[in-house]
């Protein structure tokens, strides 16, 4: 039972670090997106909550292909295991945002900062 209640341990301070980061993130960077530009702080935080929890949950998926090519359900901690899930965070964070930009779901506003090479 230990190890039971250790994993959803583990598992909930993985959806609170992954919630507590992005849902900063989501708020601080509206002000350069076009829809959101010149919002309220308040409806801006409350309307990213959703978007935060869709970060999460790919946060989880990445974990679990992590995991799974681990071969277990924690991860050690090792710093090949952390490269691996930042690489395959990264590229699932831009093809999101290419999907996002050319399906027309969100744009930049002038203010958004563009990396240099991706666009």
């Amino acid at each position: 039972m230990r190890s039971t209640a250790s994993s959803w341990s583990y598992f909930l301070a993985l959806f609170l670090a992954a919630f507590g980061l992005n849902w900063p993130w989501e708020v601080v960077q509206m002000p350069a997106y076009a829809e959101t530009a010149g919002r309220s702080f308040r409806s801006v935080a409350i309307a990213h909550v959703v978007p935060a929890l869709g970060d999460v949950s790919l946060t989880f998926a990445v974990y679990g292909v992590c995991a799974l090519a681990a071969g277990r359900v924690r991860l050690s901690g090792s710093w090949n295991e952390y490269a691996a899930a930042a690489l395959l965070g990264g590229a699932v964070a831009a093809a999101y945002e290419w999907k996002a930009l050319s399906s027309g779901w969100w744009a930049y506003g002038e203010t958004m900062p563009i990396v240099p090479l991706l666009g």
